[in-house]
Formats: C-alpha cells, sequence, structure tokens
C-alpha cells in the first residue's frame, strides 16, 4: 500500500502530513506480520497484478483501515470515539478498526479440531 493509495481510499487524511501517514502504514503492516504479508493468504494477495494497478487487494485494504485507525487515536488523531459518553467507558474504536476486522475475520482460517472447524 503506498501513500497515494491510502489517499485516494481515505481522501480525509489528505491534510496529515505524509511522513506521519507512511509511519501508520509502515506499523500497520507491521502489526499484519509485514513487511511481508505472506502471513495473509494467498487469496488476500494475490501475485498477479491486479487488472488496475490502482484496485487495492484484501491485505492492502486491511492495512489501510488498520493505518486510518492508528492516525485517528494517536495523539495527532481527532478521533471523536476518544471522548467517553455520558454515564459510559471511553472507547479507542473506529469504524476503521471494525473494517479492518471484518476484512481480518473474512481471511481468517479457523483451527480444525477433529476435522471441525473450530472458531
Amino acid at each position: 500500500m503506498t501513500l497515494q493509495q491510502f489517499l485516494q481510499l481515505f481522501p480525509e487524511f489528505r491534510e496529515t502530513d505524509a511522513v506521519l501517514v507512511t509511519g501508520k502504514l509502515d506499523l500497520a503492516a507491521a502489526r499484519m506480520g509485514g513487511p511481508d504479508p505472506s502471513v495473509w493468504p494467498p487469496f488476500s494477495t494475490p501475485t498477479v497484478p491486479p487488472a488496475s494497478p490502482a484496485q487495492p487487494t484484501v491485505t492492502d485494504m486491511a492495512q489501510a483501515n488498520l493505518a486510518a485507525h492508528y492516525l485517528m487515536t494517536s495523539p495527532f488523531g481527532v478521533s471523536t470515539l476518544m471522548v467517553a459518553p455520558k454515564g459510559g467507558k471511553a472507547s479507542n474504536r473506529t469504524a476503521y478498526l471494525d473494517a479492518y476486522d471484518e476484512l481480518e475475520q473474512a481471511v481468517a482460517v479457523p483451527f480444525l479440531v477433529a476435522g471441525v472447524p473450530f472458531v
């Protein structure tokens, strides 16, 4: 995932410092087992280039969403979820983290226990 691809997917970060965005993309890649994404299933990171170079893979989308979450919850971020609702507990969950979790779950391979998937 390049800085340009990230900004095409998430134009709300266009005004964010490029060094900060690149750092969060690197942090997200490391969190995902990178910089080599081979820990993700082959179908999520095709070795054949996509029809369009601008078309992100599932792994790219996961990295971008995780980086966006890191940007929103960093001290430089402007996450509105950092403030606790009245009578509630503060949360650092963002829509970006929810999207990352959905992508991670979609590519997760469940453990097999006696031939039965264990989730």
